[in-house]
């Protein structure tokens, strides 16, 4: 089973974005016990901001995923009721994220 790309391209963004010195640090300190758990916070603690970055992207970069959530939220009247389509356009902008770096 392959990764999710949402989740490697949410972990990417905190790291480049926000947990630039946890992340160096975890790798100076070959993986110790609290370089990790300061790594796990920072990306918790910047998971909505993250989020709203994918979310950004997939405005800027996934036209028709964007508009089928969009149309989706009119149709059945929340966000809630179109989680595939939501997931499918996290996903759209986790790919562009993940083409980047490659």
């Amino acid at each position: 089973m392959s990764a999710d790309p949402i989740a490697v391209a949410a972990q990417m963004l905190a790291t480049a974005m926000y947990c630039r010195a946890e992340a160096d640090a975890l790798r100076a300190d070959s993986g110790s016990a609290d370089a990790r758990e300061a790594y796990a916070r920072c990306n918790a603690d910047h998971r909505y901001d993250v989020m709203a970055a994918l979310t950004k992207l997939a405005s800027r970069n996934c036209p028709r995923e964007v508009a089928d959530f969009g149309e989706c939220v009119e149709r059945k009247g929340s966000e809630e009721a179109c989680e595939a389509e939501d997931l499918r356009a996290l996903r759209c902008a986790a790919y562009r994220v993940l083409e980047t770096e490659s």
